[in-house]
């Protein structure tokens, strides 16, 4: 055997190997110092059912109830279940055990108007008018217009119906006699003197406003006013003021065609003995169920095509159903878990509510803050104060506003309730005020939101 020297042989083990390789032809493939390595790599998935809960999830009522009617179009065996709501005579509304609603983007429901022709001759005793004067009376109730007020004179009524003039005038007398009062006026002016003249007590002051003052009443010029009537305390103009701002100026709107709309919560917070109990509200009682027929008709047929789709037709519904029940716990999870964290504002009011973010919701519940974000999006909390947006309750949103804000808009609201009648605050004021707090508005954000509250200038809030 051959002597191979010790510092050659270390170098022939190295050659082989770095050669211990060959390709497809026996041809050794020399590798270097070629490495190989195992790395384990996580990736999250999202399933196709917790991404259709989070679609649904970010959706308003309004878009949830047409989501499910589209769907059911295209799915025979979906039958779309919706909130049974009840409007009751002052507006409110029932769905099951808990529900209301009360005056934007959530579901409305709507409240028929009565008859305006049968309302009125129902007050009237027609047995004791003749078929003429009925026949007129008729035709003056067509003449009405939406706000309630009368479109003809006298003579252009007579000349239009064929009437006699003093039987038309009888009947436009006896007509703005009936409820609502200030039907069948000519004008606003009318309309509200006849309002005033129907009261059970006497009204002479507001009847003088009304009558000679309108321009200066609609200003809300109480100085002017008060100099009008010298004879009159400052108490007196203001109680007049008071009442003629109770009149009704579109008595005709009880029989309008626009039927009212009210929002319709989507969760409900009341007061129990033991603490405040959630429950879903007219908007979140969405729902479907199953058409059994067409399992059963497909069940008898040969077609093992038409069964197939039919089956995939029924793991949508199923699929479906489970995501708008996943829905429903989550809204009322996070209701549940805002109530614990602002007890005091549901309890005592506006002006108690705490500082929230969403990202704090979301930890309580280890959650995503965008799950929690798509929740409250749109969606409505009815409460002792009434029904107001989910996302009021927040101090800020996800990435922005200042902590310890509240909601401005209900600050507004209560700065203006708290200033004095004599002294309503300016738009700068109420800057002032909201920088005591701890905000930083600018004067024309403060006007825009009084706006959008329907909250009039301070020259018009006087002695209101």
């Amino acid at each position: 055997m051959r002597h191979v020297p010790h510092r050659l042989r270390r170098h022939h083990r190295r050659e082989m190997a770095e050669s211990s390789a060959y390709d497809g032809r026996g041809v050794p493939v020399r590798l270097g110092t070629m490495k190989q390595t195992q790395q384990i790599v996580q990736r999250l998935g999202l399933s196709q059912r917790h991404m259709q809960t989070m679609s649904l999830l970010a959706m308003t009522a309004t878009e949830l109830g047409a989501y499910l009617d589209e769907v059911a179009l295209e799915n025979p065996v979906i039958e779309v279940v919706r909130p049974a709501v009840e409007v009751d005579a002052f507006g409110g509304s029932r769905s099951g055990a808990n529900a209301s609603a009360y005056g934007d983007d959530a579901e409305f429901v709507d409240t028929e108007a009565p008859d305006r022709e049968g309302f009125l001759l129902s007050q009237v005793n027609t047995d004791r008018l003749s078929c003429e004067e009925l026949r007129v009376l008729r035709y003056l109730i067509g003449m009405i217009d939406e706000s309630g007020f009368l479109l003809q004179t006298d003579e252009q009524a007579a000349l239009s119906s064929g009437a006699d003039p003093a039987t038309v005038a009888c009947m436009v007398e006896l007509l703005q006699t009936l409820e609502p009062h200030g039907i069948g006026a000519r004008t606003v002016r009318e309309s509200l003197l006849l309002q005033l003249r129907a009261l059970p007590h006497d009204a002479q002051l507001a009847e003088a406003i009304v009558r000679d003052h309108l321009p200066l009443l609609a200003k809300n010029r109480i100085t002017e006013l008060e100099r009008a009537f010298p004879h009159a305390t400052q108490e007196d103009v203001v109680e007049a003021l008071r009442l003629i701002r109770g009149l009704d100026p579109r008595p005709g709107s009880l029989f309008s065609a626009e039927r009212a709309q009210y929002v319709l919560a989507d969760v409900i917070v009341e007061e129990a003995e033991t603490g405040f109990e959630v429950g879903l509200g007219p908007a979140g009682g969405y729902d479907v169920r199953f058409d059994g027929t067409c399992r059963a008709a497909v069940r008898v047929s040969a077609d093992q095509e038409a069964q197939a789709w039919v089956e995939a037709k029924y793991r949508q519904a199923y699929g479906l159903r489970a995501s708008l029940k996943q829905r429903r716990e989550l809204m009322l999870s996070i209701t549940e878990r805002v109530v614990r964290r602002q007890k005091a504002f549901f309890s005592l009011g506006p002006r108690y509510l705490e500082p929230m973010t969403m990202s704090q919701i979301a930890e309580d519940l280890e959650l995503s803050v965008s799950t929690v974000s798509r929740a409250v999006k749109g969606s409505y909390v009815q409460c002792r104060w009434g029904v107001i947006p989910f996302r009021a309750l927040f101090s800020q949103s996800a990435i922005e506003r200042p902590a310890a804000s509240g909601d401005p808009h209900m600050m507004l609201r209560d700065i203006v309730a708290g200033e004095q009648r004599s002294k309503p605050l300016s738009d700068q004021k109420i800057v002032e005020e909201f920088a005591r707090r701890g905000v930083d508005l600018s004067r024309r954000t403060v006007a825009r939101y009084r706006q959008e509250l329907g909250i009039p200038p301070a020259s018009e809030r006087r002695y209101r």
